[in-house]
């Protein structure tokens, strides 16, 4: 039972999912490396939930990758340092809507045509709501890390 359990969704949906927030943070923090250790973290979960093994491959790339593409491209557009220098309150929010943006429409494209989503649109949002909460979070728990650690070295 998790701390959140009883806002599950479904199976695969929660409304606050801190998971979400976790992989952006490791790609912030490792970047490429990050997909490799996301994925085979991912695929070690599915086993442990009993998820059958193809379908635990394609979720473990879409939770590996998805974050990735989602960081760089908002990090590009942006103009994000890798430093994660001055995180503002729009970079972190776009951070997280971008991920949950992507995570939710392509986790649930796979859940519809595998036949696993009897309500796609309604699974997307929740699935992207769980996301964008938990991105968030997290990202403004790294936020608030960095600027002590900073303050801390600087003094």
């Amino acid at each position: 039972m998790s701390l959140f359990s009883y806002l599950k969704q479904t199976h695969y949906i929660t409304w606050i999912f801190l998971p979400a927030g976790l992989r952006m943070v490791t790609i912030l923090l490792f970047g490429e490396i990050a997909i490799l250790g996301l994925f085979i973290g991912s695929l070690l979960s599915g086993f442990i939930l009993g998820i059958a093994l193809p379908t635990a491959i394609v979720l473990s790339l879409i939770s590996a990758i998805n974050p990735f593409i989602s960081v760089n491209l908002t990090k590009h557009f942006l103009k994000i340092d890798d430093l994660l220098s001055n995180l503002s309150a729009v970079q972190l929010i776009t951070l997280s809507l971008t991920s949950a943006l992507f995570s939710g429409v392509c986790h649930n494209i796979y859940f519809y045509f595998m036949h696993m989503s009897k309500q796609p649109l309604v699974d997307t949002v929740g699935m992207f709501t769980g996301d964008f909460i938990g991105c968030l979070l997290l990202l403004y728990i790294l936020s608030l890390t960095i600027k002590v650690i900073r303050k801390s070295v600087a003094s």
